[in-house]
């Protein structure tokens, strides 16, 4: 097993001047004194479960070390090894001296009887101390900080140290004697109640927090056992005696003398009731001592044998026991065995070593230790009625931390259900050392003290965590206890206190004859200070945020930016540095002006660090913005001289909190600077820091200076245009589309007309819709008359604005002529605002402005002039058709017939759109001459005569309509006039005479007498010859 060297710890004598009484403290914590700093053992621990009935000798081997070295150390004084074989009977009160003589005698004698074992089995036992000792030991040290157990220790291991679980103090507070002159022999850690015995009869008697209640000299020899039902204590002696008192009252005790060593006692649960206990030592026999007649006390042996019994522990209703027969269960109340587990094969004897016991707190499971083996029983408690199974109920004991009560068997109702315990094994595995004590430690761990021989002498106690389920070891450390070369396996005691309150920790007494440390599972505040010391800054500050303070987080936050400093890790310094200062600032009240000048101050150290070692860089982009303006101006003027862009960026996002000198030493640096880049780097910077300051003016000279597209923005945010000087305007126009005015000029004389559209689109609708700000008188004396500038200026002008642009239709007409033919066709078309004799001359001197002289001179009623271009210029039959037809002039179109009668092409044009032509079709077909070729002249008939037809047809068609109406109509009128009308003629008093069209043509009275006194058949008359006069 490998192991690592001693750690340098402070004298024996360091505990000499502690307090044997001392004012009560928090009663989960015990007063503890110096930090006790293990050696992490590296983790190659293995353990293997048994699976066959196979033994080694080893343990063995181990067992009969450990045993010499007790030998040796009870010699002065101890008398912890005593032999059931050898001790002779009858020891009384009166002779309590010589039994402990005797005691150390038999001692001696079974340790030579057990170093003859050595002799037969000495190759067996090299090949274990090998094992045991096969990895070399590391240097002492002297390190303050907690050691831990999920480190590797390995000298040349290159890992990385995990971080222990675990931290240890030496447990302070005791009376002087114990441990230096008064070797400790036994202890018992109860919820309520800390009791430590010693080898030569006293019981110390503390409260959880080390307040010392009362000593006492209880026995004559060493005190084996301890036991507790939380209100009475019990303890057994090699002097044959087991004393029981009361824990709150110093005269209620009792001592029962059995004669021989007792190495084990066992209160009853309800022992402050029932007065029932049981022990056991050297004689073999587990004794169960009653109340009885008289008070007087009645002893059973439950169990006799010819070993000594060195455990004894009980558990709610069942009596567990341990001797040379192995692990026994015994029901109390069914008075029956529950469980036998044989003693392993390579335990020779089981008083040469003790074996440990533990219950879970649920009472539910007992864990034991003996040797190098470990059993997990699993304890369970049922009761029976009528063959059915009830609620399994935790059992209790007295020993256990939580002092649970329960009712006696002997007060338990008869008509109750009787429970039944059962005890099982549920696992069983090995280690590969001597187990000193075992616990539980979290849900799934056990956590073992280990006992290891070296070839020359003991090695310092081991603590380890195991995985419950595997065996796998999670973690150990080694204990500097003092004192542990001289002592053996049975000096050692592991001791649990489980806290009372719901969010503390368990706490863990390892106890030696001479020492004693109290073990605590690292909270949140041992796991940050781990990473600080360790250099894991980052992990340590986001951890410590629900722990520390936000002023002591912030300190913690500052180490790790000096981590970062130390390492020449500026960027990560400037990160770390603006992570915590900001969490800093988070946390502090707006009206915490002391904390708020801390931050403030924090930030302008760190700035002049970063500053000084010239990393200004770094930490610029994390500056906040409510430092002094110091600051800022320090890291202004750094990037001013040595950084023009990242000056403008800084003062840009810095404007308002730096200092007035910045502008004139920005102003002074243009004046001197001879780097055209950097020039206009600071002149960007200072137009950006004159808009800030509102002068605009000044801003947009810059910027039209620097060709800035950012002066656009400038312009039609301030209403600016007014300001422009008439000689900055073709910069403005081409602004964003070249490097110069002159270069972007000639680029566009050779783009199309879009492609200038489209690169000056944001400059001329800046121009165009703010022509009243700026005339357009202004801007287009500024250009160059036939330049592309004008054209897009004149051209978006008139697209918004065409009465605007009325006075430049001349010149329009000549740009349009120039750039954009299309747009001087449609222009010529829709305005009358220019000169069209100017107009005429301009498109005759470009033969593809033709189009446009036909349409001008057709304009001016130069009609024949026109047709002839058609004709002779562009040779489209079709356009001289057309504009033949549209003038609506015979002369033209003749002409036009005339001139194509022996031209083909026109011919066929004439033939095909001659249904539109005054001209019958028969006519021009006269006049073809006979033998010429018209291409295409049969489709052209042939669509002559289809059409022909075709409307022929529609004309029929729409007659034979026509006259099926006209018949249909004049039926209904004839059956309409020859109708009689149905009425009753009374109130007939006059007629009325109505044309088709419903309007009245005359309204006349009836005669009196035909409308009042008339017969009815005289009115009808009357009526009828009124509809045949209106033609109804």
């Amino acid at each position: 097993m490998q192991t690592s060297s001693p750690v340098k710890m402070p004298d024996d004598n360091a505990m000499e001047g502690a307090e044997t009484q001392h004012e009560g403290g928090n009663v989960e914590n015990p007063p503890t004194g110096e930090e006790v700093i293990p050696q992490s053992r590296g983790s190659d621990y293995n353990t293997a479960r048994d699976t066959a009935d196979t033994s080694t000798t080893t343990a063995n081997n181990e067992v009969d070390e450990a045993t010499e070295t007790n030998g040796n150390d009870t010699s002065n004084g101890s008398g912890d090894n005593s032999s059931g074989k050898k001790d002779t009977e009858g020891h009384s009160d009166d002779n309590e001296a010589q039994n402990g003589e005797g005691s150390d005698k038999h001692g001696q004698e079974d340790t030579q009887e057990e170093e003859g074992n050595d002799e037969q089995n000495g190759k067996q036992n090299d090949d274990h101390k090998s094992d045991h000792n096969s990895e070399s030991t590391n240097s002492e040290s002297e390190s303050d900080s907690d050691s831990g157990s999920d480190s590797e220790s390995d000298s040349d291991s290159d890992t990385e140290e995990a971080e222990p679980r675990l931290k240890y103090s030496r447990l302070a507070g005791l009376p002087k004697t114990i441990f230096t002159r008064d070797p400790v022999s036994a202890t018992l850690v109860n919820d309520n109640i800390v009791i430590i015995a010693t080898h030569s009869g006293l019981i110390h008697l503390f409260r959880p927090n080390i307040e010392l209640i009362r000593s006492f000299k209880a026995h004559s020899a060493s005190i084996m056992s301890l036991s507790t039902d939380g209100t009475y204590f019990a303890s057994a002696s090699l002097d044959g005696r087991v004393v029981i008192g009361s824990i709150s009252d110093p005269q209620d005790i009792a001592a029962s003398d059995f004669k021989r060593p007792v190495h084990a006692v066992a209160l009853d649960p309800n022992y402050a009731s029932s007065k029932t206990f049981v022990s056991g030592g050297t004689a073999g026999n587990v004794v169960l001592s009653e109340k009885g007649w008289l008070q007087a006390r009645s002893d059973t042996n439950i169990c006799t044998s010819d070993s000594t019994i060195v455990l004894l522990r009980w558990i709610g209703d069942v009596v567990l026991w341990i001797n040379d027969d192995g692990i026994t269960i015994w029901n109390h109340v069914t008075k029956q065995q529950v469980l036998q587990v044989p003693k392993p094969d390579n335990i020779s004897r089981a008083d040469l070593y003790h074996p440990r016991m533990h219950l879970s707190d649920g009472h539910d499971r007992i864990y034991l230790a003996w040797a190098d083996h470990i059993w997990i029983l699993e304890v369970t408690q049922e009761k029976k009625e009528r063959g059915k199974r009830l609620k399994k109920e935790p059992v209790n004991d007295g020993m256990s931390i939580f002092s649970r009560r329960i009712l006696s068997t002997s007060a338990s109702s008869t008509k109750s259900p009787q429970p039944e315990t059962t005890v099982a094994v549920v696992t069983k595995f090995r280690v590969d050392s001597l187990l000193c004590g075992i616990s539980t430690f979290g849900a799934d761990m056990l956590m073992l003290l280990c006992y290891t021989k070296g070839e020359r002498r003991a090695q310092r106690p081991e603590l380890r965590l195991i995985d419950a389920a595997s065996g796998e070891e999670v973690s150990s450390d080694e204990l500097p206890l003092n004192g542990f070369e001289s002592l053996g396996p049975n000096d050692y005691q592991l001791q649990t206190h489980a806290p009372v309150q719901k969010d503390a920790k368990a706490q863990y007494y390892i106890i030696s004859a001479h020492d004693g440390v109290v073990a605590r599972e690292r909270d949140l505040t041992d796991h940050v200070q781990w990473l600080v010391e360790h250099e894991k800054y980052e992990s340590a500050w986001v951890t410590c945020e629900s722990i520390y303070g936000t002023v002591e987080r912030k300190n913690l936050g500052i180490e790790w930016v000096e981590s970062h400093v130390r390492d020449e890790l500026w960027r990560e310094a400037g990160a770390a540095l603006s992570l915590v200062l900001t969490a800093f600032l988070g946390t502090i009240d707006p009206q915490d002006t002391y904390k708020h000048t801390i931050w403030s101050e924090d930030w302008a150290n760190w700035a002049f660090i970063f500053g000084k070692s010239n990393n200004y860089e770094l930490l610029a982009n994390y500056l906040p913005d409510q430092l002094q303006s110091s600051v800022y101006d320090e890291y202004l003027r750094h990037y001013l001289r040595d950084d023009a862009e990242k000056f403008g960026f800084y003062m840009k996002k810095w404007q308002g909190l730096f200092g007035e000198g910045i502008e004139q030493s920005l102003v002074e640096e243009i004046d001197s600077s001879e780097d055209d880049k950097k020039t206009s780097a600071l002149k960007l910077a200072l137009a950006e820091l004159n808009i800030a300051d509102g002068k605009y003016k000044p801003a947009l000279a810059l910027l039209l200076e620097l060709r800035d597209e950012r002066c656009l923005d400038l312009i039609e945010a301030h209403h600016l245009l007014s300001d422009i000087s008439p000689k900055d305007i073709p910069s403005l126009l081409t602004i964003g589309a070249g490097k110069d005015t002159a270069s972007t000029l000639a680029a566009l004389d050779k783009a199309s007309a879009e492609e200038i559209q489209t690169t000056l689109k944001r400059t001329t609708e800046l121009l165009v819709e703010g022509y009243h700000e700026l005339p357009p008188k202004t801007v287009l004396s500024s250009l160059p008359e036939s330049s592309p500038l004008a054209y897009v200026y004149l051209h978006s002008l008139n697209q918004v604005d065409s009465f605007a642009a009325r006075d430049y239709g001349n010149q329009l007409m000549a740009l349009y002529a120039k750039y954009d033919h299309v747009a001087l066709s449609a222009f010529l078309k829709s305005n009358n605002n220019y000169d069209i004799g100017s107009a005429v001359d301009l498109c005759r001197a470009d033969k593809s402005l033709t189009p446009d002289l036909v349409y001008l001179l057709g304009k001016v009623g130069r009609n024949m002039e026109a047709l002839r271009l058609i004709i002779d210029e562009l040779q489209d039959p079709y356009q001289a058709i057309s504009f033949s037809l549209k003038q609506k002039d015979s002369e033209l179109w003749n002409f036009l017939v005339d001139y194509s009668i022996d031209k083909p092409l026109f011919l066929k044009a004439l033939l095909e759109n001659i249904a539109m032509a005054q001209t019958p079709t028969y006519k021009l077909i006269e006049r073809i001459p006979p033998n010429l070729e018209i291409p295409g002249l049969k489709g052209c008939l042939l669509n002559i005569f289809t059409e022909n037809e075709l409307q022929l047809s529609v004309t029929k068609g729409a007659h034979e309509i026509i006259t099926n109406e006209c018949h249909r109509e004049t039926d209904a009128l004839g059956r309409l006039r020859m109708g009689g009308v149905a009425f009753d003629g009374v109130g007939m008093d006059e007629f009325a005479v109505k044309s088709l069209d419903g309007k009245t043509v005359e309204v006349d009275s009836l005669p009196s007498w035909q409308a009042h006194d008339g017969s009815f058949a005289s009115k009808l008359a009357h009526v009828s010859f009124l509809q045949q006069q209106s033609g109804r």
